[in-house]
């Protein structure tokens, strides 16, 4: 995908499919996962898009919080994970974001982030946001239908 129509029309195809009821059924139901796409899930959906498209990276998006057994200390954590194209924009569960910054800002506004939050390359370790390879698989064969084009 080079071209922003491109990419846009295959984040509206994401953000469409995560709206319907089998995409958040996978991760609703999975066990370990048990979350949706913007409250656990966004990790493996992340990587179930890599899956369809090589050409990119997870990235992930870190709040600023006081650390857990160092109240005097401010950690970085993973927030939410979305995939970059290479070459510029990230989709996610909402769809397309044109920049990191719009991408971010969209997190910020639905999820009323009201902390330090930053964007960074690569996918940020995280205990407590799961990840499974099967569903990752099973998430980008259901996109895929999505992606085809309907029949007339």
């Amino acid at each position: 995908m080079r071209s922003s129509a491109e990419k846009k029309r295959f984040g509206d195809a994401v953000r469409d499919a995560v709206r319907g009821s089998r995409v958040a059924g996978i991760l609703i139901s999975a066990p370990g996962i048990e979350a949706g796409p913007f409250d656990g899930g966004c990790r493996v959906l992340a990587r179930a898009l890599k899956r369809i498209v090589p050409g990119g990276r997870v990235i992930t998006i870190e709040g600023q919080v006081t650390a857990r057994y160092q109240p005097h200390r401010l950690v970085w954590q993973a927030e939410h994970y979305g995939f970059e194209f290479f070459g510029g924009g990230v989709v996610d569960g909402d769809g397309y974001a044109t920049t990191r910054g719009e991408w971010m800002r969209r997190f910020i506004r639905n999820e009323l982030v009201n902390r330090p939050v930053r964007v960074v390359a690569g996918e940020t370790p995280s205990q407590e946001v799961p990840t499974d390879a099967r569903v990752e698989r099973r998430l980008a064969l259901e996109i895929r239908r999505h992606l085809k084009p309907k029949r007339k």
